[in-house]
């Protein structure tokens, strides 16, 4: 501006300076001034494609959760507007065009997979002396990521195994706020190269923001780095606390109370786990107990067992219900609250508390009877429960407390591969729940 400003001086066609407030628009990192510029650029048209992806979504070919999205997916859609697919920067897929450059007054490019293949092609048209060169562009990042569903399995070659096995996939999980510079191009995309949507399911989760509800940024210095929480309250701790308050669609905070919360809960997890492995292994040569991972307590067994047995038991198969139901409802933040009130409240606090009086000889216990036996294996059986619900949302504690459970030969070897508690053998004691409750309402009521 100030050199065309000095050539208008220069020339006498300046009239007069007067300010004339506007807004300029900055760059973030230089802070020098974003001139507009006119150029050439690639356009792909998207009549077709945004009509197909809509389709998917209004046949329910596609489910967006929050549906509310649904909404918005068509709203934007609808425009159909071309889509500008190429960008000016020193990475990314080079535009596959190759121009002419030795003739003179001819305008002419050739669209090609290769230079190779460019140049057979300029060759059978212009002769065997044409020089070419590729466009120095690249293609828009949206452009090549949206490939990446059926490129990364083997795409072109749709008869490989790993593009028979994993396109089109069952669920994309990823923030609503690309919902359209990503999730859009990724089905336009899908549905016309393979003529497949890449995936059944989109499952929205919202932004996380600092613990004033503000949108992390570099420029705010207000950026929690996972990095640093992980290091200092432990990756099961953020994931959880994450987790915790993730609604889908909806943003989330984190703070540093979410955060020392839940490595409270991970270190009680690891303390209740302890305990009960302890005591086993201590209690072992007086009191067998016939218990290994993945065991299932059968009816009978369990009506012949104290009603507290039973109660704990039924409120842990009720507690596998909601959890699985939830689940495969996509929603994630119940089940790390159900799961925390029966691990804490009702095992740790209370059934823990009261097998101490059967396991323990210095309270009165006698390790060697029917019902020391009886409890230690109803808390293995609550322990390896929790433990299996727990593990997609807290991995790696859950798995170090099960590794030193008692295993048989045929168990898997590891928790993440055990199989998940089957409903089918879930009986329940709705009765015993009822006098339980009524116990802990009775206990606490006097505590206070």
């Amino acid at each position: 501006r100030k050199k065309i400003w000095a050539d208008l001086e220069a020339a006498g066609l300046a009239l007069k300076i007067e300010d004339h407030p506007q807004r300029v628009p900055l760059s973030q990192r230089s802070g020098e001034v974003i001139e507009p510029m006119l150029s050439d650029q690639w356009f792909a048209t998207t009549e077709v494609m945004a009509q197909r992806a809509m389709d998917a979504v209004e046949s329910g070919e596609i489910t967006i959760q929050p549906d509310r999205f649904a909404k918005i997916w068509r709203g934007w859609l609808q425009e159909k507007q071309p889509w500008c697919i190429s960008r000016q920067l020193w990475w990314g897929h080079r535009i596959p065009v190759y121009y002419v450059t030795n003739r003179p007054g001819v305008e002419k490019y050739f669209v090609a997979r290769s230079e190779e293949e460019a140049m057979t092609q300029a060759r059978s048209e212009l002769g065997e002396d044409v020089e070419l060169q590729q466009d120095p562009d690249v293609l828009d990042t949206w452009f090549s990521s949206g490939l990446w569903p059926f490129a990364a399995v083997g795409w072109p070659n749709e008869e490989s195994d790993d593009y028979k096995k994993f396109y089109p996939a069952a669920m994309l999980e990823t923030g609503y706020d690309i919902l359209f510079f990503w999730v859009a191009r990724m089905v336009m995309m899908g549905l016309t190269l393979t003529d497949k949507v890449p995936f059944k399911e989109i499952y929205l989760h919202g932004l996380v923001r600092d613990e004033k509800g503000q949108k992390m940024s570099k420029t705010k210095g207000n950026v929690v780095d996972p990095l640093d929480s992980m290091a200092e309250y432990g990756t099961d701790a953020l994931r959880y606390a994450l987790l915790t308050s993730s609604v889908a669609g909806m943003d989330t905070s984190v703070s540093k109370g979410m955060l020392e919360n839940a490595k409270a809960f991970a270190n009680k997890i690891w303390n209740v786990g302890r305990f009960i492995i302890t005591d086993l292994e201590k209690n072992q040569a007086t009191t067998p107990t016939a218990f290994e991972s993945g065991m299932q307590l059968s009816e009978s067994e369990i009506r012949g067992m104290p009603w507290l047995e039973r109660a704990l038991i039924s409120k842990c198969h009720g507690l596998v219900n909601s959890v699985t139901a939830a689940l495969l409802e996509n929603r994630f933040s119940p089940p790390t609250k159900e799961i925390k009130e029966f691990l804490v409240d009702d095992v740790a606090s209370w059934y823990v508390e009261a097998s101490k009086t059967r396991l323990q000889a210095h309270l009165g216990g006698d390790p060697s009877s029917e019902m020391a036996a009886t409890s230690q294996k109803v808390l293995l059986y609550l322990l390896e429960v929790s433990l299996k619900l727990l593990h997609p949302f807290m991995p790696y504690v859950t798995e170090a407390v099960w590794q030193r459970m008692p295993r048989g030969a045929s168990s898997p070897e590891s928790l993440m591969i055990s199989p998940w508690p089957e409903l089918s053998s879930m009986a329940r004691d709705l009765e015993a729940e009822g006098w339980f409750t009524k116990l802990c309402a009775l206990v606490s009521s006097i505590r206070n």
